[in-house]
């Protein structure tokens, strides 16, 4: 099974070594909304293609396992 992608985003980024502050930012998004994200929100489309290549994760996977 599938990480949550939530889980799967904070892992990632604190694996890579980066604040809350400075994924926001290389994703071009305010602290908060990176907050949301790691709580469960799924990105905007556009939004959602940064953040599969910034940290290598598949959204349409962990979806179709969460389901």
């Amino acid at each position: 099974m599938l990480m949550a992608m939530e889980s799967l985003l904070k892992s990632r980024r604190l694996a890579r070594g980066m604040t809350v502050r400075a994924a926001a930012k290389e994703l071009g998004v305010t602290p908060g909304t990176y907050l949301r994200w790691e709580a469960g929100e799924i990105p905007s489309p556009s939004k959602r293609a940064r953040v599969e290549k910034l940290f290598g994760v598949g959204f349409d996977a962990v979806e179709r396992d969460q389901k």
